[in-house]
């Protein structure tokens, strides 16, 4: 993958009690640079559905010194069936370079 245009990333929950954290654990002991190229997107904690006014501060859930510049905080509101996240602002450089 590194020689690729494309960076690795990964979506889920990420709290310390899931398979998929540890997996990402046990990946990284064998290989450190898979921390320092694999971006993170975690959908934990869920604290719910906020507006923008009233969004809480950036606190996601994930592997220690992780690229977990991305944070899904509350999901299927109700009035709209939307999710609701934040960002790194990092990431859109990420993301979004040519």
């Amino acid at each position: 993958m590194s020689a690729s245009d494309y960076k690795p990333g990964i979506s889920g929950i990420f709290d310390g009690e899931q398979t998929l954290t540890k997996t990402f654990n046990e990946a990284v002991d064998k290989q450190k640079d898979i921390k320092d190229h694999t971006y993170l997107w975690s959908a934990s904690p869920n604290i719910g559905i906020t507006t923008k006014e009233n969004a809480p501060d950036f606190d996601v859930d994930a592997p220690k010194d992780s690229l977990a510049w991305g944070w899904q905080y509350g999901i299927d509101a109700e009035t709209c069936n939307i999710d609701t996240n934040l960002f790194d602002s990092r990431l859109l450089d990420v993301l979004w370079s040519s």
